[in-house]
């Protein structure tokens, strides 16, 4: 289980998870600014993508001009916001790399306080609190504003309701949502991949001496995969050395002086067959999955 409470050689900003292996790792808990401005950037495609699916409908000229045609186009509004709206968090979220385009951009990634796999239970829960925290109070003022029949404080009960959920990042000391405290998540600063590089092309030229079995490459699931390669991205040796070890004696393998070629190699090869594994309709999610 990943402790929740800072270490003193650990800044404020960091907490420690534990990988599948149980190597600890120091993570960067997102700043609420950064986790705003990725928020937005989502915002703005997904109004985008609604925008340019209108403007694809007012192109094609049925019914333009018509009262029929004007219903069509608000209803059209309507339904692709809220699908765009409800689906594009959860969505990109339950993905390999658990961030939506936003987050990628700002260099953010959901992971599970409890260190282990992002569970989708976790990514739908909380996704769907944004819509209790933030869009229905918002949508209401906005559509009673619109009627004139909002008073002052009707308007500022949901004022600040939102400013609540908004700002409740900055109340506790892991900057989370009331939707990750349900969920059990954080939103932490992703791993930067190093500039042009592939881990598929970082094994060295000796790789060749590293010939895994099928046994040997089935320990581990698509999970494991993706944690060790943002410890393979890092330059944190001493938990690369632990892992190495870890899984050497996972599968038998003899003792490697070099563990970050052992790694590398292992990753690859793991990598390589799980995408093997994919083409015929094989998914191993992580090492517990008897699928793959």
């Amino acid at each position: 289980m990943a402790s929740t409470s800072p270490q003193r050689s650990i800044p404020a900003y960091r907490r420690r998870l534990d990988t599948p292996e149980g190597v600890p790792l120091n993570l960067e808990i997102a700043s609420l600014g950064t986790r705003m401005g990725a928020f937005l950037l989502d915002m703005l495609m997904i109004w985008g993508s609604v925008i340019a699916f209108s403007l694809l409908a007012l192109a094609t000229g049925i019914g333009s001009g018509s009262e029929a045609f004007a219903q069509f186009l608000a209803v059209l509004w309507l339904l692709t916001t809220f699908v765009l709206r409800s689906f594009w968090f959860i969505l990109f979220e339950m993905g390999a790399r658990g961030a939506t385009p936003g987050k990628r951009i700002c260099g953010l990634r959901v992971v599970a306080r409890g260190g282990g796999r992002l569970e989708a239970r976790s990514v739908v829960a909380r996704n769907l609190l944004r819509d209790i925290e933030l869009f229905l109070p918002l949508g209401f003022l906005i559509q009673q504003s619109a009627n004139n029949s909002i008073d002052a404080m009707t308007g500022v009960l949901g004022f600040g309701w939102t400013m609540l959920f908004l700002l409740f990042p900055l109340f506790n000391k892991d900057r989370m949502r009331a939707g990750d405290l349900l969920a059990g998540t954080w939103v932490i600063r992703a791993v930067k991949p190093k500039a042009g590089q592939d881990l598929m092309d970082t094994r060295p030229a000796a790789a060749g001496r590293f010939a895994f079995t099928e046994e040997q490459l089935s320990a581990y699931g698509a999970y494991e995969l993706q944690t060790l390669e943002g410890l393979l991205r890092g330059d944190d040796r001493a938990s690369q050395a632990l892992v190495a070890e870890t899984i050497r004696a996972k599968i038998g393998w003899p003792y490697e002086p070099d563990d970050f070629a052992f790694l590398s190699a292992y990753y690859a090869a793991v990598r390589a067959k799980l995408e093997r594994n994919m083409l015929f309709g094989k998914k191993r999610r992580d090492k517990y999955d008897a699928g793959g």
